[in-house]
């Protein structure tokens, strides 16, 4: 099977952020709170259907809850003098009580998408609707994927998999236009998956939009990981410092704290104790060997010394005896 890596997921906390943002003690409540976000997500998309509903983000507080919707036809989801959101919000209160058997107040806020086209979830219900109404599926990515690259995208790519133009047999097709780095973290992808409801059956699009470098890690990303973080950890017990962003933890040997210093310096490579203990033996062993290598050598200096001071008087020896011997003979 294919070993493919979510552009999204794989971004998260560098270059995106969560579209959920808040913070539970138990895992009972993590599930439950987890079902209520996606049964509100799954309550705003089928009463707005045609309204262009992109993201939906949800930050929850002790009795607060506010939901951000961003769509392209806010005029839909508003309604005359704001009627729609006062019945959102009592249908996601309503919710809410269901669930939690708790009153949470609720906040609406939209925001407007002013270029759909860049928006990479628009595009795949662009995509489907095209399919859906039997046009020609090299003809609808064509136009889209033209639309996005003249409203200032640096690279799309868009996959269809299905009975393409009712085969019998499903395929795939893609079309790309630009470039499109997906290893790179630095790089602002956004992805997103559709489906195209057809006679023939259900034709899957993956639409994936390249906007351009964005730096490594934003200021107000940053901030909120930083305030995540003290939040979670008052709960664990630990004790830690915040200013800002910079977060000192006093436990030793936390991976917690390598991953804050990743997040402060991303280009400062960080040091393990590990490593740092591997490298002192390492240099031990070094001093050690180093120091053997000099006895082993003052050793071998002082053997030779010797050697040479017992070999020469013998040698002199037995030339005085020759020499007398000589002269007795001459004698």
């Amino acid at each position: 099977m294919g070993q493919k890596t979510h552009p999204i997921g794989f971004r998260l906390g560098t270059t995106r952020d969560w579209q959920s943002n808040w913070f539970v003690n138990k895992p009972k409540d993590y599930r439950k709170q987890v079902l209520e976000d996606h049964k509100i997500r799954e309550l705003i998309k089928g009463k707005y259907e045609g309204a262009a509903i992109s993201n939906i983000s949800i930050e929850r507080g002790n009795q607060d809850l506010s939901v951000v919707i961003n769509t392209a036809r806010p005029g839909i989801v508003i309604g005359r003098g704001g009627s729609r959101i006062d019945e959102l919000k009592s249908d996601i209160e309503n919710l809410t009580m269901k669930m939690d058997k708790t009153i949470k107040k609720t906040k609406v806020t939209i925001n407007e998408i002013r270029n759909p086209d860049l928006d990479a979830i628009l595009v795949a219900a662009n995509v489907a609707e095209q399919l859906e109404r039997r046009v020609a599926y090299r003809r609808a990515i064509r136009q889209v994927a033209s639309r996005t690259m003249q409203s200032g995208a640096k690279g799309i790519k868009i996959l269809v998999s299905g009975r393409l133009g009712g085969a019998d047999i499903a395929r795939s097709d893609k079309h790309i236009e630009g470039k499109v780095p997906l290893h790179t973290l630095r790089s602002q992808i956004d992805f997103a998956i559709g489906e195209a409801k057809t006679t023939f059956g259900i034709i899957g699009i993956k639409v994936w939009i390249y906007l351009g470098d964005v730096s490594a890690i934003e200021d107000q990303l940053n901030e909120k990981a930083s305030q995540r973080f003290a939040a979670s950890t008052q709960f664990s017990g630990e004790n830690i410092e915040s200013d800002d962003i910079n977060l000192e933890i006093e436990e030793t040997g936390s991976g917690d704290k390598k991953l804050m210093m990743i997040l402060d310096d991303p280009d400062k490579p960080v040091k393990d104790k590990k490593s740092t203990k591997k490298s002192d033996s390492k240099k031990s062993d070094k001093t050690t060997k180093s120091e053997v290598k000099k006895s082993n050598t003052v050793k071998s200096k002082t053997v030779k010394s010797k050697a040479s001071k017992t070999v020469k008087p013998k040698a002199s020896k037995t030339v005085s005896k020759t020499s007398k011997k000589q002269t007795k003979d001459d004698s």
